[in-house]
């Protein structure tokens, strides 16, 4: 569930006080880190299918050729394996091996661009990290008083004013500390800022892995190497099978998959350890973001991760100041990611420790509806009304925790009560069309082809 003060803080309004500077910057850090890291994990899907449909095209102008050179062709199936036999004249083999190096090129290429999307994130991590501890200092300059770093007369000449020399001092200070290894950059982080438990956050390890990984790509053309493997070693991480000095490493869909929930969440974590930390007066806000990034998460199917996050932030973060209706959200958000996710048992678990004859009936609508109650929901619908401060009339459509319930005929008669219209109204939105597939010719003869067939 999300709320209008969770929402309005992850609005794009100027802050309405001085005093919330600070969060807002907090916030916008995270939300580009988010942003950027979220786009990359898109990627490998393009990557596989660019892959896929220039090697199909390969293949099939492979096939013509051969056909009009009059080139035998067997197949040789072995298990899952396929092997495709050409009986060439000698005197276009030349041709064959061009193509054939066609094909292993797309092959690579799409190697090379699988790996680089680790070194992408990593590098998107890299840049949180420093805007985090540029924000830092600014918020507790004291801490960069501290610092041995010093600056020369004649390097002190170049500024004109104080603030120009500190701006100077802390970007000195950054690139100093992400020139180390990521754990001793953590390492520095804790120290400074006097975090705790940084390497106890979920998924440390493979963190640490990944960063490892990226180091091979940038610096081994991601042949393994024996600092790849002594670190893992360290850290306890278990070696794939095969793992050897100078054995390839790979980026298949999992992998990747699981590396970006891996920095995604370390991200999350560390800019909300630092956040209040340095800002202990703004943990209300930073509850806030948490419970909306969760609900967010749920909406695009994350389960699991969302569930990691509100985990750990019970524990960690949530305290006697958290609202206790942001205490219920993370309960009910904790719940219902398990709900989709088949988990019943867990679901009800979370459930049945809530008394939710104390609560607000907002609450109950949100039991009633995860144990798909749906005639007591519909009741709970018409007895809160269009006033609440928590639902609102679009957050049926929009929250997942309704997902099911508004199939149902309870639903569609209770919402006519309250909001005097049917439900199922038509809400307009659009999607923009890339100017690239409008300029190219023959991306615009496909698009237009699928638009005549899908477009009243």
């Amino acid at each position: 569930m999300a709320t209008k003060k969770q929402t309005k803080a992850l609005s794009n309004a100027h802050p309405e006080k001085e005093n919330e500077e600070s969060s807002i910057e907090f916030l916008s850090i995270f939300k580009g880190f988010r942003y950027r890291i979220t786009c990359l994990g898109t990627a490998i899907s393009m990557i596989n299918k660019s892959r896929n449909a220039e090697l199909t095209y390969k293949i099939q102008e492979l096939f013509e050729w051969s056909k009009s050179n009059n080139v035998g062709i067997t197949e040789d199936v072995n298990g899952d394996s396929v092997k495709l036999k050409f009986s060439i004249p000698e005197k276009d083999i030349s041709t064959f091996h061009y193509m054939q190096e066609e094909m292993n090129a797309i092959e690579h290429a799409s190697y090379v661009m699988r790996r680089n999307l680790i070194i992408s994130l990593v590098s998107e991590f890299d840049n949180l990290l420093a805007e985090l501890i540029k924000l830092a200092f600014r918020i507790q300059p004291k801490i960069l008083d501290s610092s041995s770093r010093s600056l020369t007369l004649s390097e002190l000449s170049k500024f004109s004013t104080v603030d120009e020399a500190r701006e100077y001092l802390i970007e000195k200070e950054v690139e100093n500390v992400l020139r180390e290894n990521h754990s001793e950059q953590l390492n520095y982080i804790q120290k400074k800022f006097n975090l705790k438990d940084l390497c106890k956050i979920p998924g440390w390890v493979n963190f640490i892995e990944v960063t490892e990984r990226r180091n091979v790509f940038v610096h081994c053309d991601g042949k393994v190497s024996r600092q790849y493997i002594s670190v893992c070693k360290e850290k306890g991480i278990q070696l794939t099978e095969n793992c050897d000095l100078n054995t390839i490493l790979d980026v298949d869909n999992d992998y990747f998959h699981n590396s970006y929930k891996e920095l995604l969440k370390i991200g999350i974590v560390l800019t909300q350890k630092m956040w209040r930390q340095l800002k202990p007066k703004e943990q209300g806000s930073a509850d806030d973001v948490i419970a909306q990034l969760c609900f967010e998460l749920i909406l695009v199917g994350e389960y699991n991760l969302a569930i990691e996050i509100l985990t750990y932030s019970e524990t960690n973060f949530y305290g006697k100041s958290t609202s206790e209706i942001s205490k219920m959200n993370s309960k009910l958000n904790k719940a219902q990611a398990y709900k989709w996710m088949g988990k019943t048992k867990e679901m009800k678990l979370i459930l049945d420790k809530i008394d939710f004859t104390a609560v607000k009936d907002e609450f109950k609508l949100a039991q009633l509806v995860l144990d798909d109650k749906f005639i007591e929901a519909a009741q709970i619908v018409e007895k809160i009304g269009s006033k609440s401060d928590l639902i609102k009339e679009d957050s049926y459509g929009t929250w997942p925790i309704f997902r099911e319930f508004i199939k149902s005929e309870e639903f569609a008669s209770s919402f006519e009560v309250v909001f005097n219209r049917e439900f199922n109204r038509n809400i307009e939105e659009s999607i923009k069309v890339p100017e690239e597939v409008m300029s190219d010719s023959s991306q615009l003869e496909e698009f237009n082809s699928i638009v005549e067939s899908n477009v009243d």
